[in-house]
């Protein structure tokens, strides 16, 4: 951990509300300024702290993407109000959760904006479960 709470940030404000979503092995303090220009444009605005997250390495091997992303859906329910949906700002693992979320809950998000995002991984070693060897420089984009 480096300096500065790792605790979800909130915002009062009016719709559509803006919910951030942080990275992998990161805190709400990473996306603050999604937080921030929400909260100067007069909306209200939730990061919340993923499980797993914040702590210690050995509280985030606990996670996966069931955690994160039941953790992303329960922040955006808080958030949806009748006649208002919620844009979404996400970095890296973040910008994925906005993502699945656009996806699975298009009636609740009215945009999402992906920082970092990757959408392709290449296993950088045959120890991935279900990876198979292959030649040629990996990449990852």
């Amino acid at each position: 951990m480096g300096e500065g709470s790792p605790a979800s940030i909130e915002s009062p404000g009016s719709t559509p509300a803006v919910l951030a979503l942080h990275g992998f092995g990161g805190t709400p303090l990473e996306i603050a300024l999604a937080v921030d220009i929400a909260k100067e444009l007069g909306l209200r605005a939730f990061a919340p702290l993923l499980p797993g997250h914040g702590t210690h390495t050995r509280d985030l091997a606990h996670t996966n993407w069931k955690d994160w992303s039941r953790a992303a859906n329960v922040a955006l329910d808080g958030l949806v109000k009748p006649g208002a949906r919620v844009i979404i700002v996400g970095l890296s693992l973040g910008s994925l959760l906005a993502a699945h979320l656009a996806a699975t809950r298009p009636d609740d998000v009215l945009a999402i904006g992906m920082l970092a995002n990757a959408t392709r991984l290449t296993p950088i070693t045959t120890a991935w479960p279900g990876s198979v060897p292959r030649a040629g420089p990996t990449t990852c984009s």
